[in-house]
């Protein structure tokens, strides 16, 4: 019995307490809870392009003869984050990774089923988020066994953060060794042209550009012009086309000459679009008659 009775007093206790403690004025303000959450905001992919399937014809211009396939994902910020190529016995993945402090890229390349190369790439950024400098590596499996090569790129900026100079360096199992540099010359905020050097200083190429579309390339040979590819734009935007082919308007066509003037090549561009104006594919031509190429697109 005193159990008994101990445990009830117990229980009288704790239902008074209880009691006691809910008849106690609460001076603590209520916490609001805010039942609207704010819009979820989704970033615009319309102009994103998910693929891009290119089809060769033969001299003929009639019969398709092969095929590649490029296909694109992005991150929330639009950034590429995986990238495959297939084609002709080829499959090439490209991974993207971008850090505070530096963007990274690793490509695996296999053909026939077979992995060939690794390339790891590493573009260090700045305090301003503008690429400092490259480190490139590519190792050969398989077929290309032993092979491995080193590139690395400096870049350097003007006093109004535009790109001036780029200096790249090859190794090929030994020591690297100066290769390459390019000049960056612009007229106010606009590039004007670009100055490719090699490694003896001697002229590679000069570029021309006009509203930051390239309207003119020269390319040279000991010093002297042996070259000159002239590009023709139309009044289009390219859109999400811009991404990949960096140019503000939609290419309508080129004409490469060589000097002395022993080939010409001349290519034409006719585009297809879809209600959003988006490219959904484009038709080049040799010399405005039979087709060599077309690409298709598709977008998120």
């Amino acid at each position: 019995m005193k159990i008994a009775l101990s445990v009830c007093v117990t229980l009288i206790i704790l239902t008074i307490s209880c009691k006691k403690s809910n008849e106690q004025i609460n001076t603590v303000p209520a916490v609001v809870v805010d039942t609207v959450k704010p819009p979820v905001i989704k970033p615009d992919t319309s102009t994103l392009v998910k693929t891009n399937r290119v089809y060769n014809y033969d001299a003929s211009g009639t019969v398709i003869v092969d095929s590649s396939l490029n296909q694109w994902t992005y991150d929330d910020r639009r950034n590429i984050v995986l990238q495959t190529y297939s084609g002709d016995g080829n499959l090439d993945t490209f991974k993207y990774t971008y850090l505070s402090d530096r963007n990274l890229q690793s490509s695996y390349a296999y053909y026939n089923g077979s992995l060939v190369l690794i390339t790891n790439t590493v573009y260090y950024q700045n305090s301003k988020n503008q690429t400092d400098s490259m480190v490139s590596t590519v190792t050969g499996y398989g077929v290309q066994a032993g092979y491995h090569f080193l590139a690395s790129t400096y870049y350097y900026y003007n006093q109004f953060d535009q790109d001036s100079l780029e200096k790249t360096f090859y190794a090929n199992n030994g020591p690297a060794s100066f290769a390459s540099s390019v000049n960056y010359y612009y007229t106010g905020t606009n590039l004007d042209s670009t100055v490719g050097r090699g490694n003896n200083g001697q002229l590679n190429n000069v570029t021309y550009f006009s509203e930051g579309n390239q309207i003119l390339v020269n390319n040279y040979t000991n010093d002297l012009v042996a070259g000159v590819i002239s590009f023709t734009y139309t009044n289009i935007s390219s859109g999400g086309l811009y991404y990949f082919y960096k140019t503000t308007k939609l290419l309508a066509g080129f004409t490469s000459v060589t000097i002395p003037a022993t080939t010409t090549f001349t290519e034409t561009r006719n585009y297809q679009f879809d209600s959003a104006n988006r490219v959904t594919s484009f038709l080049s031509d040799n010399h405005g008659s039979s087709p060599n190429q077309k690409q298709v697109f598709t977008y998120y």
